[in-house]
């Protein structure tokens, strides 16, 4: 897969978008970046983020990356994620998605949703 999302808020984009550089707000407690594969970012979105007005996904070119990103699943489950262990420089993100809950708070992804 060429290509892997980040679900983040808005405000931490456009930080990004001045210095060149994205970090998470978590970075310094965990050290990586968290990620997800395409089938797998409406699901996360909607265990750990759900019913949050604030968010996008950063569409991240693999290929680009610096450093490479590490297949794992730290909390003991069979489902890979893949975690960058570094700070994701911005040339790499190729669209950012706005993804927004329905009534119920629950996310779809839709890549049509493009902002970048």
């Amino acid at each position: 897969m060429k290509y892997v999302y980040h679900i983040t808020e808005e405000s931490l984009v456009a930080a990004a978008k001045i210095t060149g550089i994205y970090t998470p707000i978590e970075f310094d407690k965990d050290k990586f970046i968290h990620c997800s594969y395409e089938g797998q970012v409406q699901r996360v979105a909607n265990y750990i983020f759900k019913g949050r007005l604030d968010l996008v996904v950063l569409e991240i070119d693999r290929e680009k990356l610096i450093d490479r990103l590490i297949d794992e699943n730290l909390e003991g489950g069979e489902e890979l994620f893949p975690h960058l262990y570094s700070v994701l420089p911005w040339n790499a993100v190729l669209n950012v998605f706005k993804i927004a809950p329905d009534c119920n708070g629950l996310f779809q992804f839709n890549r049509q949703m493009y902002l970048k």
